[in-house]
């Protein structure tokens, strides 16, 4: 799925990942993090390679609480903090402003079109042109629990 993407591109710019499901957005974030390696981190000043100086990031509900205000610091800090890529459940966008994302990239659709369109909604609200993508997968919208206008 990552190799379909120019992955350092998108990094280049912001981008918020939309998982539906906590174990989707740690095994993606596992495997970004296996694919870089060292280049994860941006560290110039000899700082320690954590998940303040980490361009890639995670957050969902089981995230501690510690990781998840790095994750809101960096990712909405344009100049300040170096994350460009966060592997995200819904529970990110609740009350979090992203001014400078310009890729949101979805991994199936959510189940509600209204949590669709909120997430959608951070991209490029800096007024640079950016890109929502939906990836469908073979299980989307096959359960139960998805409403008819998002299928």
């Amino acid at each position: 799925l990552l190799k379909k993407f120019n992955i350092m591109e998108i990094i280049y710019q912001r981008c918020l990942f939309f998982c539906q499901s906590k174990s989707h957005c740690t095994d993606l974030f596992a495997s970004i993090k296996k694919e870089l390696g060292d280049k994860m981190y941006v560290t110039p000043n000899g700082e320690p390679q954590d998940d303040r100086t980490s361009i890639v990031g995670m957050y969902h509900h089981g995230t501690g609480e510690e990781q998840k205000e790095t994750a809101i610091d960096s990712f909405t800090s344009w100049d300040e903090m170096p994350m460009k890529l966060l592997f995200c459940t819904s529970s990110f966008v609740l009350g979090v402003n992203v001014s400078s994302c310009h890729y949101v990239i979805h991994l199936g659709p959510p189940n509600q079109l209204d949590q669709l369109i909120q997430e959608i909604g951070q991209v490029s609200r800096d007024g640079i042109p950016g890109h929502p993508i939906l990836i469908q997968l073979a299980s989307s919208l096959k359960g139960p629990g998805y409403e008819e206008q998002t299928k």
